[in-house]
């Protein structure tokens, strides 16, 4: 017999059509994954894919199993939510790429449910929508859009990035992008969307940054500036949440990207009282 998790790989692999893209996604290994449609085909009794060069696509059989196993997917995920809202929460699972977006309300749910586990991860975007998609999150902040027929997000506001020192640091008077790219530079690492839109900015003025910590938080980097004289970039929300006075703060005088920022969860989940809390005091907090 099949097992729902064979079912949810299946499922993976459908809708990428690639091993690797599914197995990251699922956060297994490509080895795993063939194994597990191996197994479901020899229960079946029939090949779901077959190759088309590199690539991969579904046969006759794996389209019309295609059909069933979301049913099935489905009516689980249905009957997990009907008994989740008759049950009361034991724990929540929250995502964002800083704590920040969470910090400042946790306390009210926390009080709210002292029989509450809360669990903050610092991940990616990529990461956040995996996770929220695969249930492993319950809910993230996310930068929008997200173009997932899998995931409901709301807008909450429009993040920004601002220049920080140390009080005593004066090297920068003004925070273009031109006079940042003379200076050392505390920024997030390579695998989060900000730094990726921080680069294009730079490149877009045909400017060399010299980045000479790549951090895996914006606490991090407002700690290593106040002790170097690394000008660091964070964003205005993370700010809000910190003590204004530990830093020379300067806004930065280029126009990058906007940062649009949401919440996500699961598309079709009816949300519990504790996460309808949570929507309510995030967006209080962090609304334009």
């Amino acid at each position: 017999m099949w097992t729902l998790t064979q079912l949810r790989y299946f499922n993976i692999l459908t809708q990428t059509l690639n091993y690797r893209e599914a197995a990251e996604r699922l956060d297994i290994s490509e080895p795993a994954l063939s194994m597990q449609i191996r197994k479901l085909e020899s229960v079946l009794g029939t090949k779901l894919f077959h190759r088309q060069g590199r690539a991969i696509a579904l046969t006759t059989a794996g389209r019309q199993f295609t059909f069933h196993a979301i049913q099935i997917l489905q009516a689980v995920d249905d009957a997990n939510r009907s008994v989740m809202a008759r049950t009361p929460r034991q724990t929540l699972r929250l995502g964002a790429s800083g704590n920040h977006l969470f910090s400042p309300i946790i306390g009210r749910i926390a009080d709210a449910y002292p029989q509450l586990t809360i669990q903050m991860s610092e991940l990616t975007t990529t990461d956040i929508i995996d996770q929220v998609k695969n249930h492993t999150l319950d809910a993230g902040i996310a930068f929008l859009p997200v173009d997932d027929p899998a995931i409901s997000s709301h807008y909450l506001f429009s993040d920004r990035l601002m220049a920080i020192t140390a009080p005593d640091n004066n090297a920068l008077q003004k925070a273009t992008l031109a006079n940042l790219s003379r200076v050392p530079l505390a920024v997030l690492a390579d695998r989060f969307y900000v730094r990726r839109i921080l680069d294009d900015a730079f490149q877009a003025q045909s400017l060399v940054p010299h980045y000479q910590l790549a951090l895996g938080s914006y606490h991090s980097i407002a700690t290593v500036v106040q002790h170097s004289h690394a000008v660091g970039l964070v964003s205005a929300a993370f700010l809000r949440s910190q003590d204004p006075h530990r830093w020379r703060i300067l806004p930065l005088a280029d126009t990058l990207t906007p940062l649009p920022m949401g919440f996500i969860y699961p598309r079709g989940t009816a949300l519990d009282p504790v996460l309808q809390q949570t929507y309510q005091a995030v967006t209080a907090f962090h609304h334009d």
